[in-house]
C-alpha cells in the first residue's frame, strides 16, 4: 500500500470514527418499558438533543415526538397541568429537574388536548456525565413512561452522593419562577439544609414496616417548618406531591412517577369538595393506578401527605425525589430505602440465628441457589452493636441493628461462600467477621 493510498484509508477511518461518535443513539438511548410503569398499548415517544453533543452549563434544547400505534402524532391530554411531565436524574443521584413543554413558551393547554409533532424543552446539564430522562404523557384512554439514557461528555471529578437513609431531613424552598413552574437542575447538596437554616422545611418519611419488593405500598410525607406542622400547602400539579422512584443503578428500572394526596391522621384522602371541570380535566383516570389519585386537592392541607399505591421492582436500594408547594415555593426533597427480596414467609427457608458482641451463632448459613432465605437474627445483649449494621458481601445486604431481631430477606441467587459481617456503630470502614453464607450450585 503506497502513502497516498494509507493517508486515504487513515482518513476515512478518522471520519467513521467521528460520525459514530457523534451519532444520536450516542447520546440519546431508550430504555426498555419493562418494569417502568406505563399503561400503554400504542404510545411510543423519541427524544433527540441539540447541540450534539450536549454540553454541560449550556442550554441544550429536548426535542419530544409521541406517537400513536399509527405513527401518527398522538393527542395528549393535559394531565397534572401539562401536557407532558419530563423528569431528569444524575446517574449519581446528584441534581433533578421537572420540565414541561409549557415552561418554555406560550402554550399553557390545561384539560385540552393537543396534536403536535414536536414539543420542545429545555435544560441546563450541571455536569458531564450521564442520566435519566424519563417522559410521562397521556391521551384520554391511554399512558405512557418512557426512561431514556442521555450522556454529556466531557471531564467530570468523581463524584459521591450521599445515602441519607435517615426518616426524616431538611430542604429548602425555590421560588417559583410562575405558577408551579421551576425548570432549573436542582442539585441535592444545595437542596438539602441543617434544620437550622432559615425557612428550613422538615420532611419526616413515613415508612411501612418492612419494605419489601412486588407488594403494594404508600409512602407517607409529613412536613413541617420552624417546629410546627405547616397547614397550608398547596396544590402542585394538581397533586399534593410528586414524587419520582429510582433504582441504584438508576437504569434499570427507569423511573416511575407516582403522586400524592392530603390525608388526615386516620389516613383519609382528603380533596376538594367541589370537582370543577377544570380541575377534573387536570388529571386523568387513565393515569393513575389509585383512583382517588385523580381527585384534585383542595386548596390548603397539611402536614401529611400519602402516596399512590406502587411496587418496587426488586431488593436493593431506591431513591426518592419528592417535590411539593408551599407559599409559591417548590420544595425538592431526597430520600435513598433499602428494600428487601418480596416473597410469602411460607415459601421461604427461615434461619434463626443469635448475635451476642461479635459472635453469630451459627456462624455457618448453608442454602442452595434459588432458594429464598429469611435470615432472622436476635440480639441476645443490649450492647453498641444494637446501633451497627450486618452486611453480606457478594449480595451487598446491610441491614442495621436498630431492633431486638432483625431480618434479612433474599433470594439466594448467587452461589458461593459469602462472608457475613458487622460494621460497628461510628466505624462503618471497619469489617468484623461474624460468620459465612454458603450457597450450593443448583
Amino acid at each position: 500500500m503506497n502513502k497516498l493510498s494509507l493517508f486515504i484509508v487513515v482518513a476515512l477511518a478518522t471520519a467513521a470514527i467521528s460520525y459514530l461518535a457523534l451519532k444520536p443513539a450516542e447520546y440519546v438511548r431508550p430504555l426498555p418499558t419493562e418494569g417502568a410503569a406505563t399503561q400503554s398499548n400504542g404510545l411510543s415517544a423519541n427524544l433527540s438533543l441539540s447541540p450534539r453533543p450536549p454540553k454541560p452549563g449550556s442550554l441544550t434544547q429536548l426535542s419530544l415526538t409521541v406517537s400513536d400505534a399509527n405513527g401518527n402524532p398522538a393527542a395528549l391530554l393535559a394531565h397534572h397541568g401539562r401536557l407532558a411531565h419530563m423528569m431528569i436524574v444524575a446517574d449519581d443521584f446528584s441534581s433533578f429537574a421537572h420540565l414541561h413543554p409549557e415552561d418554555f413558551g406560550t402554550l399553557c393547554l390545561t384539560g385540552e388536548q393537543s396534536v403536535a409533532v414536536q414539543h420542545s424543552l429545555q435544560y441546563r446539564f450541571p455536569t458531564s456525565g450521564r442520566y435519566l430522562a424519563a417522559v410521562n404523557v397521556a391521551t384520554a384512554s391511554e399512558s405512557l413512561n418512557q426512561s431514556f439514557s442521555l450522556r454529556v461528555p466531557g471531564r467530570n471529578a468523581a463524584a459521591t452522593t450521599g445515602a441519607n437513609t435517615a426518616p426524616g431531613n431538611c430542604f429548602k424552598g425555590y421560588p417559583e419562577s410562575s405558577a408551579d413552574q421551576y425548570s432549573s437542575p436542582v442539585l441535592s447538596k444545595e437542596a438539602e439544609v441543617s434544620c437550622d437554616a432559615p425557612n428550613a422545611y422538615r420532611i419526616e418519611l413515613e415508612l411501612p414496616e418492612s419494605l419489601r419488593a412486588n407488594e403494594d405500598l404508600r409512602l407517607g410525607y409529613r412536613i413541617s417548618q420552624y417546629g410546627q406542622p405547616v397547614t397550608n400547602l398547596q396544590p402542585y400539579l394538581a397533586a399534593g406531591l410528586h414524587v419520582a422512584v429510582l433504582s441504584t443503578p438508576i437504569e434499570k428500572h427507569g423511573l416511575q412517577h407516582i403522586h400524592g394526596m392530603p390525608v388526615n391522621e386516620s389516613g383519609e384522602i382528603i380533596s376538594a369538595n367541589v370537582v370543577s371541570p377544570l380541575a377534573a380535566a387536570a388529571t386523568t383516570p387513565a393515569h393513575h393506578a389509585s383512583a382517588d389519585h385523580h381527585l384534585p386537592p383542595p386548596a390548603a392541607f397539611g402536614p401529611r401527605l400519602l402516596t399512590e399505591p406502587f411496587r418496587f421492582p426488586e431488593r436493593g436500594r431506591y431513591w426518592l425525589f419528592g417535590q411539593f408547594r408551599h407559599n409559591q415555593n417548590i420544595v425538592f426533597s431526597r430520600f435513598a430505602v433499602d428494600v428487601e427480596a418480596g416473597f410469602a414467609d411460607d415459601s421461604a427457608t427461615i434461619v434463626e440465628l443469635e448475635l451476642t458482641g461479635n459472635r453469630l451463632t451459627p456462624a455457618t448459613v448453608k442454602a442452595t441457589q434459588g432458594q429464598n432465605l429469611i435470615l432472622r437474627i436476635k440480639q441476645s445483649s443490649t450492647t453498641e452493636d444494637a446501633a451497627s449494621d450486618l452486611h453480606i458481601t457478594g449480595y451487598e445486604i446491610e441491614k442495621s441493628l436498630a431492633s431486638k431481631t432483625t431480618e434479612l430477606r433474599f433470594n439466594a441467587n448467587l452461589a458461593g461462600q459469602f462472608s457475613i459481617e458487622l460494621h460497628p456503630a461510628g466505624r462503618p470502614q471497619t469489617d468484623i467477621p461474624l460468620g459465612l453464607l454458603q450457597v450450593l450450585p443448583r
